[in-house]
C-alpha cells in the first residue's frame, strides 16, 4: 500500500480526494478502514505542505476544542464528587486547573463547581459554533468540482512558474511544495507593494 505522498502522482492524489482510495492499494488486498486512514493522513500531509499557516491554524483550533471538551469532562467529574460529598478531592482537583478554592466552604464549593461547569459548557458550545468543521457544515464537493478546482489551480501554477506540469508524472509531494513556493512568492510580492 502506498503510504507516502511522494509515492502517488498528482492525478492519483486528485482521485484520492474524489474518494477513490484504491489508488493507494498497489493491487494488494487492504481493509477499507486502513485505506481511509492512510488517505486522511496523505491529505493532511499535502495540506500541511501546500498551506502550512492554514494547517497550523486548523491544528490549533482542534487543540482548543479538545481542551474545552476535557475541561467540561473534568468539571463533570468534580460535579459527581460534589454529589458524593468528596470536597477535599474536589479542592485538590480544582487546583490542577488553577482554581483557588482554598477559602471556600463546602456549600459555596458546590455552587462554584456548578458555575464552572456551566461556564465551561457554554464556552465549549460557543467554540464549536465558531470553529465548526467546514468539512461537515458545508456541502461536500463533488468529484467533478474537485477535478475542476485542480484543473484551474494547475493552470494557474503553470502560468505563474512558466513550466509544464504533467499531473500523471509529478508526484503529489513535489506539487504541494510547488504550490507552497508559489503561495510564499505571491505573499512576498504583496508585502513589497504595500
Amino acid at each position: 500500500m502506498k503510504s507516502r505522498l511522494n509515492e502517488i502522482t498528482l492525478a492519483q492524489f486528485i482521485e484520492l480526494l474524489c474518494g477513490n482510495y484504491l489508488v493507494l492499494s498497489d493491487g494488494d488486498e487492504v481493509k477499507e478502514n486502513e485505506l481511509q486512514e492512510c488517505a486522511r493522513s496523505l491529505i493532511a500531509s499535502y495540506r500541511f505542505i501546500a498551506d502550512k499557516p492554514g494547517m497550523r491554524a486548523l491544528i490549533a483550533d482542534k487543540e482548543e476544542s479538545v481542551k474545552s471538551k476535557m475541561k467540561v469532562f473534568f468539571l463533570r467529574i468534580c460535579n459527581m464528587l460534589v454529589l458524593q460529598g468528596e470536597f477535599a478531592d474536589i479542592r485538590s482537583l480544582l487546583v490542577m486547573i488553577d482554581e483557588d478554592v482554598s477559602g471556600v466552604n463546602d456549600d459555596n464549593l458546590k455552587d462554584r463547581v456548578a458555575d464552572l461547569l456551566r461556564y465551561a459548557t457554554f464556552e465549549q458550545h460557543r467554540n464549536e459554533e465558531v470553529n465548526a468543521d467546514p468539512e461537515k457544515t458545508k456541502e461536500k464537493s463533488s468529484p467533478d468540482d474537485i477535478r475542476s478546482y485542480y484543473d484551474s489551480e494547475i493552470a494557474f501554477i503553470m502560468t505563474y512558474i512558466k513550466m509544464h506540469i504533467d499531473m500523471h508524472q509529478i508526484n503529489a509531494a513535489v506539487y504541494a511544495n510547488i504550490v507552497n513556493q508559489v503561495n510564499v512568492d505571491i505573499m512576498n510580492k504583496r508585502g513589497t507593494f504595500r
